[in-house]
């Protein structure tokens, strides 16, 4: 990340429960959120990349969630995150 001015993760679906019907071969946790977790450290205020921005999207539509289930997922991940 040092070259890099900024880093996007795309996150697809907004919970787990979609991400299932998608990615077989991939774990949530694993594939999703704790690399969210460790771009976060990487770039907090203070960190050794905190110049370095970071954005998260979903492909809306891709397994037939409501509008309501990805405004909660993103909340969620803004407090969290």
């Amino acid at each position: 990340m040092s070259l890099a001015s900024a880093v996007s993760l795309n996150i697809e679906v907004p919970a787990e429960e979609h991400f299932r019907h998608l990615r077989t071969s991939k774990n949530y946790n694993r594939d999703i959120l704790q690399p969210i977790q460790l771009i976060s450290r990487l770039t907090a205020k203070g960190a050794a990349y905190s110049g370095v921005k970071h954005t998260t999207q979903f492909v809306v539509g891709a397994s037939r969630e409501t509008d309501k289930e990805i405004v909660y997922s993103m909340g969620r991940l803004y407090l969290i995150y």
